[in-house]
């Protein structure tokens, strides 16, 4: 297993790219590894080690090993590192659409926590929903993307 500086960069940039949530998700489970790759240091959960399961608001299920669990959640408390819902919401869906399900599965927040994030998006991108097929789960349902305001031309 890497070193804990170079465990807590690689959690803090997973963190940052959405590819665990920024959020905590309430509920942890605990039991012993089954095999699987840990969400945090990606490395395999050999059956003797501890694993904390973390159900996700789209039905998946992040694995951690006990230690990567707790430098995630330490990270969630810093209060300088902890980027803002819309912030976070903004960046997974610039030019790519996403469902409600899997952009509050990303950043850890409810829907209704989304929704409000994406009115305050909508001040300042150009928030578009429709009918379409999400590029996480590849469902075709409602789904959210966002394109930067064009600037118009001061030489116009």
């Amino acid at each position: 297993m890497a070193d804990v500086r170079e465990l807590r960069a690689r959690i803090q940039d997973k963190i940052r790219s959405g590819k665990l949530p920024q959020h905590t998700l309430g509920k942890i489970l605990g039991g012993f590894g089954g095999g699987h790759a840990c969400d945090g240091c990606d490395e395999k959960i050999a059956g003797a080690q501890y694993e904390h399961e973390v159900p996700l608001p789209d039905g998946r299920h992040l694995r951690l090993h006990v230690g990567c669990s707790g430098l995630w959640q330490a990270e969630l408390l810093k209060p300088d590192q902890t980027p803002r819902l819309p912030a976070g919401i903004s960046a997974l869906i610039l030019e790519h659409s996403l469902c409600l399900g899997c952009i509050g599965a990303r950043v850890g927040a409810t829907y209704d926590a989304v929704r409000r994030a994406l009115a305050t998006i909508e001040l300042t991108l150009e928030l578009h929903r429709e009918d379409g097929v999400c590029r996480a789960c590849r469902r075709t349902l409602a789904v959210f993307w966002a394109r930067l305001p064009a600037l118009s031309d001061p030489d116009a």
